[in-house]
């Protein structure tokens, strides 16, 4: 279940306690923009990666330059999930 917060910005440990009890991921945006695309008619897909853990799952402090490492990461998969999936509806 995904559970949207309010970003640009990194969860606060309490947040994260609080979402754990509500669903399984945390994003920033794909709830809203599914949202007015439901409301406005247009048809919605969405392909979600998770570019880091949440405060409080790991011991070891967050660090940006992995999180954009991730990020870099996940965005190759998805061109490369994408693609696949264009080149298969031909």
């Amino acid at each position: 279940i995904y559970v949207q917060a309010t970003g640009p910005r990194l969860e606060t440990k309490a947040e994260i306690t609080f979402f754990k009890k509500l669903g399984d991921v945390v994003g920033m945006t794909v709830a809203s923009e599914a949202t007015l695309a439901t409301e406005l008619g247009i048809p919605y897909a969405a392909l979600c990666s998770v570019d880091n853990y949440c405060h409080g799952l790991t011991p070891k402090p967050l660090a940006f330059k992995e999180i954009q490492a991730m990020q870099k990461q996940n965005s190759a998969a998805s061109e490369a999930i994408l693609g696949a999936a264009l080149e298969a509806l031909g």
